[in-house]
């Protein structure tokens, strides 16, 4: 199962402290297209979230859902 999303995202480095310890978080939409998409996936398909379709339908086939 494989759910893809489109748009911007936001990378941060976040932490620091006594033990120096950093985790890198991304945020923004694409992560919540994502996990939408793959939820709606059955195994071994690809759901693409509407941003996502809309940036390579010219090049691609497929049937929306």
């Amino acid at each position: 199962r494989i759910g893809i999303g489109a748009g911007p995202v936001s990378v941060l480095y976040v932490g620091g402290g006594p033990q120096d310890r950093w985790e890198c978080v991304l945020a923004g939409d694409p992560l919540t297209q994502m996990a939408l998409a793959q939820h709606q996936a059955d195994v071994g398909e690809v759901i693409q979230s509407g941003p996502a379709w809309a940036g390579v339908q010219h090049a691609c086939s497929g049937t929306p859902r």
